[in-house]
């Protein structure tokens, strides 16, 4: 058994690279009201949270045979203390956090600056070096150190996106169309200044975000598996295809060939083996995309828009398939907002009623369900619709 943490501050906190980061309230907010969203994708685990899951879904778990705890205080967690801890990432201030509390197994300062080292953007350019020359392939990174350099770009005929060296989930992000705006600028130098550099990245006509998914265990990266996922114009996350392996491959060859992807895996699977398992253990997801050719027909494969050295989105969401969905069937996993607790609790009310659970073979076959409850103050939630 593990002690399982949701921090979805992950990435700030390894910007700031402080022990004493403390998160905007809507980071904050998302990691209370979120708490209990590792019960469904960790296996027979503890699960921090303030709040317990409700009623509903305790049923639901008795009958899909999900078995982790809900840990909401501190005499549960002080016995705890010598447990594994799998936090959604490891940075500085969870480290401390935990201590604090009394948690025993934390890793040292220097496991954790390679580990924020590993998960710079700067460093994914390692990868993106190795896969980029595979035929059927595009993608090209910069990493800007230097003031002079960023304005040697623009104006340009070409489009170009620069990028924070630490991911949040589409924050962080600059989008610069064949010129630069000076306030653009400004933000790209502070950046510079403050973390010693900026990626910029041609802008590409995406069509499909995907990712492939490994666990590292024993200084051995394994596949996971595939996450088919949705983001906004801006680049943010919103949702999760929520289907087999087979159908998210049998997705993707419409666009490009299978042999490709699987081509691809290889090359990752020995640049993990060789760079990141001796120095790391856990999750983490390699984004990817398929763009249309620029000047040729077709699509060709973005195999390396970012690496997350962390639990994330896409295998929360296959791990809840594989644990409470009959297999076979499709749907989407979300994360809403709003800032109206009423709004939350009037739409879980209404899609419970327009789409109703049914189960077969002790999985949940088609309907909605709240994977994360709805109290007086919740502003985000997490759920899925099966089809």
């Amino acid at each position: 058994m593990a002690l399982v943490i949701f921090n979805p501050d992950h990435e700030m906190a390894l910007a700031s690279n402080n022990s004493s980061f403390i998160p905007p309230l809507t980071a904050a907010w998302m990691q209370e009201d979120l708490a209990t969203l590792p019960y469904w994708y960790s296996c027979g685990d503890n699960i921090l949270s303030r709040h317990d899951i409700s009623s509903s879904m305790k049923e639901i778990a008795g009958i899909t045979g999900i078995s982790n705890s809900i840990i909401c205080n501190s005499r549960q967690l002080a016995s705890l203390k010598n447990e594994k801890v799998i936090p959604w990432g490891w940075n500085k201030s969870i480290a401390t956090t935990l201590k604090n509390i009394g948690i025993v197994n934390i890793p040292d300062d220097n496991w954790l600056e390679t580990v924020r080292t590993m998960s710079s953007r700067s460093f994914s350019i390692q990868l993106l070096d190795r896969l980029r020359y595979i035929e059927g392939t595009c993608g090209e990174r910069e990493l800007i150190t230097d003031e002079n350099r960023l304005k040697e770009m623009f104006p340009s005929k070409n489009e170009y996106i620069l990028k924070s060296l630490w991911s949040n989930s589409g924050k962080g992000i600059l989008w610069c169309r064949g010129n630069i705006t000076q306030q653009t600028m400004n933000r790209a130098v502070a950046d510079i200044k403050k973390y010693g550099g900026i990626i910029a990245e041609p802008i590409y006509q995406k069509e499909k975000d995907f990712a492939m998914e490994y666990r590292i265990e024993e200084g051995k990266a394994s596949l996971i598996g595939y996450s088919l996922f949705n983001t906004n114009i801006y680049g943010v996350y919103e949702s999760n295809e929520i289907m087999s392996d087979e159908a998210i491959r049998n997705e993707l060859s419409r666009y490009i060939s299978l042999e490709l992807i699987d081509r691809a895996n290889l090359i990752i699977t020995e640049f993990i083996n060789q760079n990141i398992a001796p120095h790391y253990e856990g999750c983490l997801g390699i984004d990817m995309m398929i763009c249309r050719n620029h000047g040729g027909d077709g699509f060709l494969l973005h195999p390396c828009v970012e690496i997350n050295l962390r639990m994330n989105m896409g295998i929360a969401a296959h791990e809840i398939y594989r644990r409470i969905v009959k297999e076979g069937s499709k749907g989407k996993y979300y994360i809403d907002y709003n800032k109206s607790t009423d709004k939350l609790k009037e739409r879980d009310s209404l899609f419970k009623k327009q789409f109703p659970l049914v189960f077969e073979n002790e999985r949940i076959r088609s309907g909605y369900m709240s994977l994360t409850p709805i109290y007086r103050d919740t502003c985000y939630n997490a759920y899925i619709i099966i089809e």
